[in-house]
């Protein structure tokens, strides 16, 4: 149960807005805006959301009396794309979910289509009571594969797998239904 809408205007610039359901621990609004540079080479962009989280195993209630009411996050986004060498690097700063500040840096390779990405986070842990999360930064790997490869049709569909050491709070953000990265990309 979700609305995401992609407009591009005048002078190529994209926009991108998500309302409902947008992952499976919250619901709210999602919003991006972007343009690519260089004849697509960099791709820079704003993005945020206002969330809220929803009741475990309950599908229409919010949570209440969580940590926060309402969970933002605002980042500055870049990308530079390096065709010749079919990977891209990506860089958002700001502020995640837990209100943690500081930067994700992530890199993909295209591989026949499959892409591979690896990512590690510089944040401000201060914001964090507890010793798990207080000085860690998230790394992991991911991989995503498109179901066009299977089916032998084209299509957008993709599947994704990511494997962390350790699933934290630190550097977290929502999961996109589309990321105008991708879209511009």
């Amino acid at each position: 149960l979700m609305f995401d809408q992609i407009y591009k205007a005048e002078n190529e610039v994209y926009s991108r807005f998500g309302a409902g359901i947008l992952k499976v621990e919250y619901t709210g609004f999602d919003g991006e805006v972007a343009k690519p540079l260089k004849n697509g080479r960099l791709i820079v962009g704003l993005s945020g959301s206002v969330t809220k989280k929803r009741e475990v195993g309950k599908a229409f209630e919010l949570k209440e009396n969580d940590v926060k009411d309402y969970y933002t996050t605002a980042f500055l986004n870049g990308r530079l794309n390096i065709p010749e060498k079919e990977l891209y690097v990506d860089v958002m700063a700001g502020r995640f979910l837990a209100g943690d500040k500081g930067v994700r840096l992530t890199v993909s390779k295209f591989i026949k289509g499959v892409t591979i990405s690896a990512w590690y986070s510089f944040t401000d842990t201060s914001v964090f009571s507890d010793r798990y999360n207080r000085g860690y930064s998230d790394k992991g790997i991911r991989i995503t594969i498109p179901i066009r490869l299977f089916e032998g049709t084209d299509s957008r569909t993709t599947y994704g797998y990511s494997l962390s050491p350790w699933v934290r709070d630190v550097a977290q953000d929502i999961d996109h239904y589309h990321n105008l990265f991708d879209y511009i990309g």
